[in-house]
């Protein structure tokens, strides 16, 4: 396993426990996050697992590039990994048990905060092209909830 949990964020007791759980009971799945914002209850296949607490199997952690630092600060650097992930056909899941909450606000000043994530975003759609979410959408499985497997994607980019 590997587990990544962003720093100022605040996850259940048995976080980790139930995101194992999860993965044990879906075998196809290469990684399952906690919502950072509430999504109908159960477990659903996304695009993107999230930005609080996600946990990978390694084999699947390691089968695309590492994060390109290039997306730091922001955040994006993650939506890249998720994506690469799925473009090379791996299934990533969302846990609504399992919830995220920020602890507080970033402390850096907005102006610098809103032109670096800005600056990431420009390199993000540089590398994958302005329609990779619609893209991404297309490659999910019939009968998936768009608006839950897109939620986390769209709140990243």
């Amino acid at each position: 396993w590997v587990a990544l949990m962003t720093d100022d964020v605040r996850v259940p007791v048995d976080a980790l426990n139930r995101l194992v759980e999860t993965l044990r009971r879906q075998p196809e799945a290469a990684a399952v996050g906690g919502p950072m914002t509430p999504i109908a209850d159960g477990v659903h296949q996304v695009i993107h697992p999230g930005d609080g607490l996600v946990l990978y199997r390694r084999a699947a952690f390691e089968a695309v590039p590492q994060f390109d630092i290039r997306y730091t600060p922001g955040s994006l650097e993650r939506l890249d990994h998720a994506l690469a992930l799925g473009m090379a056909g791996r299934t990533l899941m969302m846990d609504a048990a399992v919830s995220c909450r920020l602890l507080g606000t970033p402390v850096r000043e907005p102006e610098r905060l809103e032109a670096e994530l800005q600056s990431g975003r420009t390199k993000f759609f540089g590398k994958w092209g302005d329609d990779i979410l619609g893209v991404m959408e297309q490659r999910l499985a019939p009968g998936v909830d768009h608006s839950v497997a897109t939620a986390a994607l769209r709140e990243a980019a």
